[in-house]
């Protein structure tokens, strides 16, 4: 009898093995009707994980976040999937419920991406008592497992840090460089890695490496890698791009145009190039009532006219 039960479960598992496996087949190749039915009687736990992300995505189905909650959290509760709970926790950060959110990214918190949203809330206070070390904690794990938007996160916090948390340099590039020895990152996503990368490799002189790296940021449309292209050895580079300054003139983008101008006049005795670049602008006008920027300006204009003599 026992004998008989087993063969009868593993007969009919067998079923829904090949029901799991067809409809991941129609998935996969984006014949969403047929891949709903067979996942709907498949009884393998993962079934409820595809159909939670189809009515999160509005594969074949309306959208509607909450039928996607239900079969998520489903799949989470009855067969502890680390996929569906972190979908799970992501659609109530989303929509800002960070408390609960949390809670259940806690419930995962051996699951590198919810290691990625835990660290946020807590170093970013979102829903929580502000937390920076236990947010560094959590993204450093994450970012160690090798998730690279963790990496990312990290990069930024301690670039923008500078050298107000110790060792922010070398931080922030040693998780750039994970991100670029990648080579298959969107680039445009992870521009400010590339950046970073780029600019240690520059103050390293290694500029064949720096080059590539800078370039690809700033075609992402990281302004502040426009910066970096004033360096001498990039003269032909800056004057490329040139249009682009131009254009953040033209926005208005105080720092990036009148620190781009300081260093350009500096490096440069092109004044036909310097004066394209102005654009015969009254800088000092333009600088509003910021201070800082105001004397930028200011030495920009004595540079300028003591050089070029307009």
């Amino acid at each position: 009898m026992k004998l008989l039960l087993l063969t009868c479960l593993m007969f009919f598992n067998a079923i829904a093995d090949k029901d799991f496996k067809e409809a991941m087949k129609n998935y996969r190749t984006g014949n969403y009707k047929q891949a709903l039915d067979l996942f709907k009687k498949s009884e393998e736990p993962k079934s409820l994980f595809y159909i939670g992300a189809m009515y999160e995505k509005g594969f074949y189905v309306k959208k509607d976040i909450n039928k996607a909650l239900v079969y998520y959290k489903e799949s989470a509760n009855k067969y502890g999937l680390k996929t569906s709970r972190h979908n799970y926790a992501h659609i109530l950060f989303e929509q800002k419920k960070y408390d609960k959110a949390l809670e259940q990214f806690e419930l995962n918190k051996d699951f590198m991406m919810s290691q990625y949203f835990i660290g946020k809330i807590y170093y970013y206070g979102l829903g929580v008592k502000e937390d920076e070390d236990k947010g560094l904690k959590y993204l450093k794990m994450a970012a160690d497992k090798g998730y690279d938007y963790a990496q990312l996160e990290l990069v930024n916090i301690y670039f923008n840090a500078g050298y107000l948390m110790a060792n922010a340099p070398e931080i922030a590039f040693k998780y750039a460089q994970k991100i670029v020895k990648k080579e298959n990152n969107n680039k445009r996503n992870f521009a400010l890695a590339y950046l970073v990368y780029g600019l240690k490799m520059a103050s390293d002189n290694n500029f064949e490496e720096a080059l590539p790296k800078i370039i690809s940021a700033a075609n992402a449309g990281y302004r502040g890698a426009y910066m970096a292209l004033f360096h001498p050895a990039y003269i032909s580079l800056a004057l490329h791009y040139e249009p682009e300054l131009i254009k953040l003139a033209d926005e208005n983008v105080f720092s990036a145009i009148y620190l781009l101008s300081l260093n350009y006049l500096k490096i440069s005795n092109e004044c036909d190039s310097a004066t394209k670049l102005l654009k015969g602008k009254n800088l000092v006008e333009l600088a509003s009532d910021n201070d800082q920027i105001i004397k930028i300006a200011k030495n920009i204009e004595s540079l300028y006219i003591k050089k070029c003599g307009k």
